[in-house]
């Protein structure tokens, strides 16, 4: 059986330091320790996976592995790779499903026209510039207001990329934290998401 980590390799990810993958701006560490750490830094938020299918999905949750990156892992032996590319439908719709209404809107506003064939991908790249752009300094500025706080668990946070990941997908406080994010997406569009 294949490991996550030679299958990344394969994938095009290189080896930067021992234990440290890098691809573009995202980067994957093993840790070894009383357990093993897969540390994955991307462009939109950080976090630590304890094992490898789990980091599997948070590559996939923050958009650093797409669709055929996964079935290439899955037709080279990797078999959680497989259960991913089952769901990765059903895992794209969780990620949008809090602010794409208000994305959607607010590019309808602006009059943005399509360029490209393939309207979701083109639509997926707007989407993740908006939030860079835009969403990401206002969350900044919310941190500093709050002394690097979550304003509604009290959770510490050092980028808006981290925090804006905590506030889309957390479990604790879930329905504070989304109506969180809607305020932060109508008070930057101006539209009601």
């Amino acid at each position: 059986m294949i490991t996550l980590f030679k299958a990344l390799i394969m994938l095009g990810f290189e080896k930067v330091a021992p234990r440290t993958l890098q691809r573009g701006q995202v980067t994957v560490r093993v840790n070894f320790g009383y357990d093993v750490k897969w540390h994955i830094d991307t462009p939109l938020g950080s976090a630590t996976y304890y094992s490898q299918k789990a980091a599997l999905h948070g590559l996939v949750l923050r958009l650093a592995i797409s669709k055929e990156d996964l079935e290439f892992l899955a037709s080279i032996g990797l078999d959680y790779a497989k259960t991913e590319l089952e769901n990765f439908e059903k895992t794209m719709k969780r990620i949008e499903s809090n602010d794409q209404k208000a994305i959607q809107n607010f590019l309808k506003k602006e009059d943005f026209s399509k360029s490209t064939k393939n309207e979701e991908d083109y639509f997926y790249d707007i989407k993740r510039q908006f939030i860079k752009q835009t969403i990401y300094p206002r969350l900044t500025q919310i941190l500093l207001e709050n002394r690097g706080r979550c304003p509604i668990c009290g959770r510490i946070f050092q980028d808006a990329p981290s925090f804006y990941n905590h506030i889309n997908m957390t479990s604790v406080m879930q329905k504070q934290h989304k109506e969180f994010l809607k305020n932060v997406m109508s008070e930057v569009t101006g539209e009601i998401p």
